[in-house]
């Protein structure tokens, strides 16, 4: 479903929901695609839902919210126009890096993790994350120096910070 069809769509349900006016959905494409973060913690709002909602134990639970974190930058990065560094590319290139490699820790080591495709769930955020990762790329050039932990997920909390 494009944003456009989204966007009146949600219209439509804002205008039949005027009383509930903090839940008309934002009408910038861009804000719909991020998501809401009313807690302002970095992460979009409907996966940490789902995240907290989940079974999973709850150090996967902080990991899970501390990729989103990663995930959400990196498209912000991207979406906002704006142009960005070749620092600020390369260490949002690290962050999913560590973020893959936390959830196949977590699967290795708990038998179960999260789904990277909870959080993008939908046609427009899955083609934004594939346009975020070749335009961080880009910027990012020929550098190729990543950093490969042994323990992922702890240096993603180190680089991303805990989720409160």
């Amino acid at each position: 479903m494009s944003i456009h069809i989204k966007f009146l769509f949600g219209l439509i349900v804002g205008f039949t929901q005027l009383a509930w006016a903090a839940d008309i959905p934002s009408t910038d494409p861009i804000q719909q695609l991020l998501g809401e973060d009313k807690n302002n913690n970095g992460v979009r709002d409907d996966f940490e839902e789902l995240i907290l909602n989940s079974e999973l134990s709850e150090r996967t639970k902080q990991h899970a919210l501390q990729a989103a974190r990663a995930y959400g930058h990196a498209l912000t990065l991207h979406m906002t126009g704006e142009i960005i560094s070749h620092a600020q590319a390369h260490q949002a290139m690290q962050n999913l890096i560590l973020a893959y490699g936390c959830q196949l820790q977590i699967s290795q080591e708990d038998g179960v993790s999260w789904r990277e495709s909870d959080y993008y769930d939908d046609i427009d955020r899955l083609e934004a994350s594939f346009m975020s990762d070749f335009y961080l790329a880009e910027v990012v050039g020929e550098d190729k120096s990543y950093i490969f932990p042994k323990d992922y997920c702890q240096a993603l909390a180190n680089a991303v910070g805990t989720i409160k």
